[in-house]
């Protein structure tokens, strides 16, 4: 029985839209693949469900419990022979980061049990729906599989309260896609606080109670930027374009709450990343890890790093156009 190793790569999620109870359609959003920092996690057969992660910060043990349920869930429905025991191997893609490494890790388990069961015979959306993940933001299920961006819809307005990814699994239909593609060659800087972790599921719930109230005509502003400023920038390979549509969509009503829970943390820091060259910051999903491009990023990190490397890990990675990559070891 083979063991597994999936190396996945991490996504930026730019922003989530239609965040209001009175539009058509509610989540959607916009966001793409980068090359680092990569996750990797071995797969091999077990009689029960097991999981070891090696990570610095770790999943909690709900989060274990939730994906023990799905696996189980997944063996039930397609009398599946073997179980799993999965490694996440030390490195630096941490979880509540905003990088999405929740959506990986539930996606590659899902993805290792079909195979450790010589189930290959397997369509994307099978993973998908058997991750239950992707009820908020389809951007982290879509870059899996493929790299590059991806901008859905989101879905229909059922009259429910909006939540937040971790809380839907298994309770929705997936977003509706509207683009999806590779990606320029874009150098991309990271920012990522060394102290600071970003929301555990408890604390999202909240935040989207407290916040998920937008006007149509706020939703609009975002819709803007995502449809005419980031997507069209993104196929044309006009980083000008996407520098200024990124900038905005950070004063926009919903980025705006995300921002203000880390507000102490980041905004110093991104002063000093401004004054060391960058042409646009953004906050990835609900943070605290900023991303940001600039005409000379190798010397924008280089600056910013004797200020800020204390506090703040920060380094160049690139856009990546490729999904995850499974060997057999």
């Amino acid at each position: 029985m083979p063991m597994l190793k999936i190396t996945a790569f991490p996504r930026l999620h730019i922003t989530l839209i239609a965040m209001g109870q009175n539009a058509y359609r509610i989540n959607g959003g916009i966001g793409f693949s980068i090359s680092d920092p990569k996750l990797e996690i071995e797969i091999s057969p077990s009689i029960r469900f097991s999981l070891t992660d090696l990570r610095d910060t770790k999943l909690t043990d709900n989060e274990i419990i939730k994906i023990e349920y799905s696996i189980d869930r997944t063996i039930k429905a397609l009398s599946f022979r073997h179980n799993i025991h999965v490694k996440i191997g030390k490195g630096e893609l941490l979880s509540h980061v905003g990088l999405g490494a929740g959506t990986i890790i539930k996606l590659a388990c899902i993805e290792g049990l079909f195979l450790i069961n010589d189930f290959k015979d397997y369509s994307t959306t099978q993973i998908i729906d058997f991750s239950g993940r992707g009820g908020t933001s389809g951007i982290g299920v879509r870059t899996y599989f493929s790299g590059g961006y991806a901008f859905d819809v989101g879905r229909k307005n059922d009259g429910n309260t909006l939540s937040p990814s971790g809380s839907l699994e298994h309770k929705v239909n997936q977003s509706l896609l509207i683009n999806q593609g590779e990606m320029p060659n874009w150098k991309i800087g990271l920012c990522i606080p060394r102290n600071l972790y970003g929301f555990s599921n408890t604390t999202e719930n909240s935040f989207f109670k407290r916040t998920a109230n937008l006007s149509n005509k706020a939703i609009k502003e975002i819709l803007y930027e995502c449809s005419l400023g980031v997507l069209p920038s993104i196929i044309e390979k006009d980083i000008d374009v996407f520098s200024k549509s990124i900038k905005k969509i950070q004063k926009l009503k919903w980025k705006t709450a995300e921002r203000k829970v880390h507000e102490t943390t980041i905004s110093d820091a991104e002063l000093i990343l401004y004054d060391c060259g960058a042409s646009a910051i953004g906050m990835s999903s609900m943070g605290p890890t900023l991303f940001f491009v600039g005409e000379d990023l190798e010397k924008t990190i280089t600056l910013a790093k004797q200020q800020l490397n204390e506090k703040f890990l920060i380094f160049e990675t690139s856009t990546n156009n490729r999904g995850r990559i499974i060997n057999v070891l």
